[in-house]
């Protein structure tokens, strides 16, 4: 073994001298590959190619057509739609936000939860009322008003509840300090 790196190391200067001639690596590893297969390719002549795109240039305008005044089944345009989903979301966001707190708060007991979020129901289902009635007549400002301020309530009432408790939990933050 010795004999061989000895042998290495007197040498090392020749073994370092020659490079591999990657073209000759190349050109007798393609002769080992098999041929490529050839395709035969396909090709339309240009008459069906502007028949297929005149065809789906005229689907896309039909589809177009139906879409995008946006109009469904209860004849609410896709605006009127966005529009009810972002005040929907944006309100429910921010009530379900503080109803987390309440279900949090160690100040309340179970049956004040209980009560409040059965009172808390109502307005909900009210709420699903007016949507309901919104569905049928879209353009009625007055039921979306009565949203938009059924969600008001609901907000404020949350606010409430959760003011009354953080209030609590200061007086008895402050009591239980003694100097």
């Amino acid at each position: 073994m010795e004999d061989i790196e000895d042998f290495i190391n007197k040498n090392r200067m020749k073994f370092n001298d020659q490079r591999p001639d990657k073209m000759k690596m190349w050109s007798k590893i393609e002769k080992n590959l098999p041929s490529p297969r050839s395709t035969p390719v396909f090709i339309l002549p240009k008459k069906y190619l502007k028949i297929a795109a005149a065809l789906l240039i005229a689907c896309m305008i039909v589809s177009l057509l139906l879409i995008v005044p946006g109009y469904n089944q209860s004849g609410q345009s896709f605006a009127e739609k966005t529009e009810l989903w972002d005040i929907n979301s944006h309100y429910s966001r921010l009530i379900a936000a503080k109803l987390y707190q309440i279900q949090q708060s160690d100040k309340l007991t179970e049956a004040d939860k209980k009560e409040f979020f059965d009172y808390f129901k109502e307005l909900e289902e009210e709420c699903a009322s007016l949507e309901a009635d919104l569905e049928m007549n879209i353009d009625n400002e007055e039921v979306l008003t009565a949203i938009i301020e059924n969600y008001r309530q609901r907000i404020n009432l949350l606010e409430k509840l959760l003011t009354r408790i953080n209030r609590s939990k200061n007086t008895y933050d402050e009591q239980g300090i003694s100097i």
